[in-house]
């Protein structure tokens, strides 16, 4: 479901319509590329446990990232591996953990 301005009700308080917004402005995680309709939390939280409307919940908890901070090499064999073990087809899982995918995701950005 995309919310647009027009369309967010205005009994949601501030914050929530600020968080309806940036989830708009971000279909995909920021960190892996998974899309966020596929997130069965619908993201990953901030430190005061609010959603984080840039990261999954496989990616990001608790204003962290789940891992650590790892090399995008590192992330990328882990994330294929756990693809892959979710019963993903392992040429897609290769395919969508190059880097010709994740270098343009905020979190690999110049790296």
């Amino acid at each position: 479901m995309v919310f647009h301005k027009k369309t967010i009700p205005e009994e949601f308080g501030t914050l929530e319509r600020e968080v309806r917004q940036q989830m708009e402005k971000y279909k995909f995680c920021q960190s892996c590329g998974m899309p966020f309709g596929k997130d069965p939390h619908g993201g990953g939280t901030l430190k005061d446990g609010s959603k984080c409307s840039k990261f999954c919940s496989f990616c990001y908890k608790d204003g962290e990232f789940i891992g650590g901070d790892v090399s995008l090499k590192e992330f990328q064999e882990h994330t294929r591996k756990a693809m892959i073990k979710d019963g993903a087809n392992s040429f897609l899982a290769w395919l969508f953990t190059r880097k010709m995918f994740l270098k343009n995701l905020e979190r690999w950005k110049g790296k």
